[in-house]
């Protein structure tokens, strides 16, 4: 059975024209599929006011020149979108474990408030040298 599905994606991808992408196989998803879904990201993220290269292509390719600044969230809040939201929504997870190495932004935060303590702490131990006749006197900092 593994022979056949893999002959079935192989000749999908054949018929798109393009190869499969390894990490989604089972889906049938080819490159020229994550070629489409990157513009449409792309697109939709131009939607971003704090976004302004991708803006400034979406004024650009706007055939009214006088069209009414719109709110971006308002327009991504729309139902046409409610799917690409809810989809995106499923990824979220996984990108904030990329983001965040593996753990909760809780926990990310957390561990780099404490490894930052432990350092000012070590620092602080450690004090400055301070050169006396060819010596090295060693001061403590206070506070």
């Amino acid at each position: 059975y593994t022979t056949i599905h893999s002959l079935t994606i192989h000749t999908m991808a054949d018929a798109k024209g393009s190869e499969i992408v390894p990490q989604l196989h089972e889906f049938g998803i080819t490159d020229q599929d994550l070629s489409v879904a990157i513009k449409v990201l792309d697109a939709v993220s131009s939607l971003d006011p704090k976004n302004t290269k991708k803006n400034k292509k979406r004024k650009a390719a706007s055939d009214d020149q006088q069209q009414e600044e719109t709110d971006g969230l308002s327009e991504f809040r729309k139902p046409n979108l409610r799917q690409f939201r809810k989809s995106l929504a499923s990824c979220l997870s996984l990108h904030q474990q990329l983001m965040y190495d593996g753990k909760s932004e809780k926990e990310f935060y957390e561990k780099k408030l404490e490894e930052r303590t432990l350092k000012r702490q070590k620092n602080g131990r450690e004090g400055t040298a301070k050169e006396v006749c060819g010596c090295y006197q060693f001061e403590t900092r206070e506070g």
